[in-house]
């Protein structure tokens, strides 16, 4: 951690903006806000943004006192990614902009990884573009159901991502959290940081459980 301190201000570009990084309590309690701001401008990772995700950068706009670099998203005029050295750290939103309403947006395809590391390499997805067995999956989250603690769950489990592709998230997906318990109780958070757990459907069950 030291020598990573010690070294990082030396690969700061002198031509590029450098934005201040912050992380502060999120209004979300229990999570953090997360914010990269230069003049009048701030782009912030909010909760609100914790389910957005890409592999994808564009054009380099700016860069933190540390050295990790701010890329334009393709397709996206209003939000931008976090990236340490080759991996993603989170996608931000310009503050002007409204977040994203992941609950209302259409979706026609989803993705199912067995990590949600980025720096892992992950196994081949299970990929469905059926419109029902999507709304399986995210439905028992939209219906804010029989939600318990992750602390709850007795024993270890399986840590998965289900990626959700819609026409409104060009250059990027939604990711939400998928969890199966030792019993093999298989559980859709809001996204995978999300400490509230939803007891999955049986349709989508049987789908992750093929994993």
């Amino acid at each position: 951690g030291l020598l990573i301190a010690f070294f990082r201000p030396s690969l700061l570009n002198p031509f590029m903006p450098v934005y201040e990084y912050e992380i502060i309590p999120s209004a979300h309690e229990g999570y953090s806000r997360h914010t990269l701001t230069r003049g009048n401008i701030t782009y912030e990772s909010d909760y609100t943004e914790y389910g957005l995700w890409t592999n994808w950068n564009d054009r380099q706009i700016g860069q933190t006192p540390l050295g990790e670099r701010i890329y334009t998203i393709p397709g996206q005029e209003n939000f931008v990614v976090l990236f340490d050295f080759m991996s993603p750290i989170a996608v931000f939103r310009d503050s002007k902009t409204p977040p994203f309403d992941w609950r209302t947006a259409k979706y026609n395809e989803m993705r199912l990884y067995s990590t949600v590391i980025a720096t892992a390499t992950p196994n081949d997805p299970i990929i469905s573009t059926d419109i029902q067995l999507i709304q399986d999956a995210i439905s028992p989250i939209l219906e804010n159901s029989s939600a318990i603690s992750s602390s709850q769950i007795n024993g270890s489990y399986e840590g998965y991502a289900l990626y959700l592709y819609s026409e409104k998230l060009a250059g990027m997906s939604y990711a939400i959290g998928v969890y199966i318990d030792d019993s093999g109780m298989v559980y859709v958070a809001e996204n995978t940081l999300s400490k509230e757990w939803f007891p999955a459907n049986e349709a989508f069950s049987e789908l992750a459980k093929s994993k």
